[in-house]
């Protein structure tokens, strides 16, 4: 059946035949920030979407670009086809009905018209069903179509989402890789070493023993303690009787 002899009735609407036959996705960013694994994602997702977006033209029909003609769908011809052949049976059906009443002599009575409209009466309604379902199911493809794009720019969107999660989680690595992160080995040997620079100063608070007084400063030629804060010993020198007097008692003097 060609494309004029399809009932306007089984056709989309004039808005619905300016679908376009390119989905128009929206282009890849260009950006150098890209990596693989978003490029193979989005690769996939838009094949998709298009195989499915062309599948959907395939049966509701589309406006050629380059005639400006509408190509109808699937579903249109089949649908002009479906009731040009209820439409045929019916014809039939009436003309079973008036060749039945010519042989009986009930030609032009009233009998004959109703046994017409009994007959015709199935193929009728299955051509008013046809005219109601057929736009419905358009439409319904129209919208799916509609819809295509939108799913298409949700997946995009979370995968350049994940993508930038993968991007702050290779510069976190590559700092911490670097040592510019707090608490890296390299910034713990910096604290350390400035730490040794306020000791050799002599100004930094020696902190106190463990009777709450200040640490006294150390002799000459004594070894510092590892900790700033830690508190400060002399050693002990015992007594002659065998062990300091202090010792015995259970302290140890500060000397």
């Amino acid at each position: 059946m060609s494309s004029y002899a399809i009932p306007t009735a089984y056709l989309p609407t004039a808005q619905q035949q300016q679908i376009n036959r390119n989905p128009m996705l929206p282009q890849v960013p260009a950006t150098g920030d890209i990596d693989s694994q978003y490029l193979a994602e989005e690769a996939q997702l838009r094949s998709q979407v298009a195989k499915n977006y062309a599948d959907i033209l395939q049966q509701i029909g589309y406006t050629d670009p380059n005639t400006g003609q509408f190509i109808p769908g699937s579903i249109s011809v089949q649908a002009g086809r479906q009731a040009e052949d209820l439409q045929r049976q019916s014809d039939l059906a009436a003309e079973d009905v008036t060749n039945q009443a010519q042989q009986a002599g009930t030609l032009f009575s009233g009998l004959r018209a109703r046994d017409i409209a009994r007959a015709q009466q199935p193929y009728q309604t299955q051509l008013a069903r046809l005219g109601t379902d057929t736009p419905v199911q358009i439409g319904g493809l129209y919208e799916q179509a509609a819809g295509l794009i939108d799913q298409y720019t949700l997946q995009n969107n979370l995968y350049l989402a994940a993508m930038a999660q993968r991007r702050a989680a290779a510069i976190a690595q590559q700092a911490l890789a670097q040592g510019n992160v707090g608490g890296s080995p390299q910034q713990q040997q910096q604290s350390i070493s400035d730490t040794g620079d306020v000791l050799a100063t002599g100004n930094e608070d020696m902190g106190t023993n463990v009777y709450g007084g200040p640490n006294p400063s150390p002799a000459a030629g004594t070894t510092l303690p590892s900790s700033p804060t830690a508190p400060y010993t002399a050693p002990i020198t015992p007594n002659k009787t065998g062990g300091s007097a202090n010792k015995r008692q259970g302290i140890f003097a500060i000397h």
